[in-house]
């Protein structure tokens, strides 16, 4: 399965607001990413209304945990039949292989089960901060590269990091790419700290990209949506 190169990070506070966004693009069927702050709200009902309404969900949720536990998280995720799921690289191969486990065991035997990608590094990130807030002292990159090699150990099917990392990531180990960290030079940076263009992230070997307040918070979301599309498509 593949999914689409471009999902928009649904960052609402409640279901009012995710569906009256989505409302906006009419009958286009759209790639979304549904996160901790909108799914805690509103729980899986939220990720059911939107596939019924005929998008694709990438159920954005960093499952880190002990094995057990991730095992069975994930056959719950897979009974709602997303596109998409991610847990925490950091969670280490034991739990990464259990959690692939849960999510084909939960998935319906007529359907494929659901991409299964593995977070390297946010890309809020820095150096500064993997050495003074988690004591790691390795490059940053070298240390997505370790947790890549976990991730291609245990059987997943790629990774979530910068763009900035992908060509390393991709020179080593045969794995899919997804790109958070996603802004237009038009746009602010926010927290971002490993920031790039839709342009350069597809140079770098991105396989996808989210993309979130560029487009969420436009003040034409629809037009900020076809940018984000055109610049990602351009040729090399």
């Amino acid at each position: 399965m593949q999914i689409s190169p471009l999902y928009i990070a649904l960052d609402k506070e409640n279901e009012t607001k995710a569906l009256a966004f989505l409302n906006e693009f009419k009958e286009e069927t759209l790639d979304v990413k549904v996160g901790m702050e909108l799914y805690f709200r509103e729980g899986p009902r939220i990720v059911e209304t939107i596939k019924q309404a005929g998008h694709r969900v990438f159920i954005d949720l960093k499952i880190h945990d002990i094995p057990v536990t991730a095992e069975k998280a994930m056959r719950n995720l897979a009974k709602l039949e997303p596109d998409c799921v991610n847990v925490h690289a950091l969670g280490g191969k034991e739990m990464m292989k259990r959690a692939k486990e849960g999510l084909t065991a939960g998935t319906p035997a007529s359907k494929e089960p659901p991409l299964c990608l593995a977070v390297t590094h946010l890309t809020s990130s820095s150096q500064e901060m993997l050495r003074n807030d988690l004591a790691i002292a390795t490059d940053i990159q070298a240390h997505v590269l370790q947790l890549s090699a976990s991730v291609y150990e245990s059987g997943l099917d790629g990774v979530i990091c910068s763009a900035l990392d992908v060509s390393a990531v991709k020179e080593h180990f045969p794995l899919y790419a997804l790109c958070p960290g996603i802004r237009r030079k038009a746009d602010e940076p926010d927290d971002q700290k490993r920031a790039v263009t839709p342009r350069e992230a597809r140079e770098f070997g991105a396989d996808a990209i989210v993309v979130g307040r560029g487009i969420t918070k436009a003040s034409s979301p629809q037009k900020a949506y076809q940018d984000y599309i055109r610049e990602w498509l351009k040729e090399r």
